[in-house]
């Protein structure tokens, strides 16, 4: 259907009209990348043959003064000219990334329920003890590149809270919780940026981590230069990707001081996550959690999505210097190129026909198993999991919203079990088809290095 939808529109016109964009070169970019072919194979892939067929069918019926010696309409013919190009072997193993992915996030959704009523079960009744060992959990948490700081304020309003007691007022716990995210955020950033980026900027893997030799970290570079705390400045501490950002101001030496002023004001973006997390301890307003989600969604969308405007910015108001090779950034560079030249030499050994048949096998049984799984989650995952939602106990009975003092038993079977095995085989099958190729490349590449050694001794005898 994604296929359908580009197609349908004047494709080659919007490319010819707007060449000289920046951002539709970037989306242009990503669209004809290997990542958006395994995007549409997972969410539209199976509607890809009717397509084809239906292209085919309106291509014979055309009027007989139409040109009918192609097999497909060029709507068609584009998606085909497309699919030829791709290296499907990559496209699938991406494929099966993006279905991970998927998954470690659907089931990270229904294991944290159980988790963070298993840690409010274990720390302490003193509210200010829970502040401590949540604010250490939690500074650990931030540490890491990944994890986005909204979970972990939703669990700090909901553990905290729950451990207020009821001599300590909603808005007062509220407040407080709030004061303490803003604190554990404005020390996440301190010590990403004076420890990491600082001390270990200088590093190629974490500068390589960071990307300061894109284009965009460049544009946030620039931004993050400028004198003073500009609105797009803030809206870049704010609402920029918090790891790379916080380093990369480490890397470039700002004073730390400035950082952490023009991070205040995301506790207006916190708060919200606070109170989704902190209403799930209160009945009277359970019921708005869910709003208090989408508004959370909506804030935290919204001050990302107005600093990607204004990286889009500066990119097209300093596209020529942004691109400049600096001479600090060679030895990163050919780090970079090594790291391609590997991705392009893995691809050259695995391309379609170079490949066995079993090995194309176990990919594509890998990732027909975890889209499959991932599609019976999205469709029946009422009928795999048990609902158990934060503010449930363990211990209480199932019938009451408990797991009976069993956290296995959220797991419903047959479906739920076999879904979960069914995962566990493609992941099975798609390491061995990793360790069969990896097997294959390794003799490939010694086959052509002897060949290589036996030629060139052989060139060397009829010189001689």
């Amino acid at each position: 259907m994604a296929v359908w939808l580009v197609q349908t529109m004047n494709y080659l016109m919007q490319q010819k009209t707007s060449r000289r964009s920046l951002v539709w070169q970037s989306v242009m970019q990503f669209w004809q990348s290997e990542w958006s072919a395994a995007f549409l194979l997972c969410s539209a892939g199976f509607l890809l043959p009717a397509f084809l067929l239906l292209e085919f069918i309106i291509q014979r019926v055309r009027p007989m003064g139409d040109d009918r010696s192609a097999w497909l309409t060029p709507r068609g013919a584009i998606v085909w000219d497309m699919i030829r190009e791709k290296h499907w072997l990559s496209v699938l193993e991406k494929a099966f990334a993006l279905t991970i992915g998927y998954l470690v996030f659907y089931l990270f959704s229904k294991v944290t329920p159980v988790f963070l009523a298993v840690l409010a079960d274990w720390l302490p009744s003193n509210l200010m003890a829970v502040m401590v060992v949540f604010y250490i959990v939690g500074l650990i948490m931030f540490l890491l590149p990944p994890v986005p700081g909204v979970p972990v304020y939703m669990a700090a309003g909901f553990i905290v809270m729950e451990s207020s007691g009821p001599e300590l007022s909603f808005l007062v716990g509220f407040l407080m919780t709030s004061a303490m995210c803003l604190i554990l955020k404005l020390t996440a950033v301190a010590i990403q940026q004076k420890l990491i980026g600082q001390c270990l900027g200088g590093s190629l893997y974490i500068q390589q981590l960071v990307g300061v030799h894109t284009v965009n970290v460049r544009a946030i570079e620039k931004i993050l230069k400028q004198p003073g705390l500009g609105i797009q400045k803030v809206l870049i501490l704010c609402g920029g990707p918090d790891w790379p950002t916080s380093v990369l101001t480490g890397i470039l030496r700002l004073p730390v001081g400035q950082m952490l002023i023009g991070t205040l004001p995301c506790f207006i973006l916190l708060m919200p996550a606070v109170l989704a997390g902190a209403s799930l301890t209160e009945p009277d307003a359970s019921k708005f959690s869910t709003i208090l989600v989408m508004i959370v969604g909506i804030t935290q969308g919204g001050a990302m999505l107005l600093a990607f405007v204004f990286i889009a910015r500066e990119i097209e108001r300093s596209h020529d210097e942004l691109i400049a090779l600096r001479p600090e950034h060679d030895a990163l560079l050919e780090r970079v190129n090594v790291e391609n030249w590997r991705t392009m030499e893995y691809k050259r050994c695995t391309s379609w026909f170079c490949i066995s048949w079993f090995n194309k096998l176990l990919l594509m049984l890998g990732v027909a198993l975890e889209l499959g799984v991932c599609l019976s989650f999205a469709l029946v995952g009422s009928s795999c999991f048990k609902p158990f939602e934060i503010g449930n106990r363990i211990d209480a009975d199932m019938m009451d919203g408990g797991l009976g003092g069993n956290v296995m038993n959220i797991i419903e079977c047959p479906f739920g079990a076999g879904l979960l095995y069914a995962m566990v085989a493609g992941i099975f099958m798609y390491g061995l088809y990793t360790w069969l190729t990896r097997r294959h490349i390794l003799r490939k590449q010694t086959l052509e290095a002897q060949c290589a050694s036996v030629i060139w001794s052989g060139a060397k005898m009829e010189v001689d």
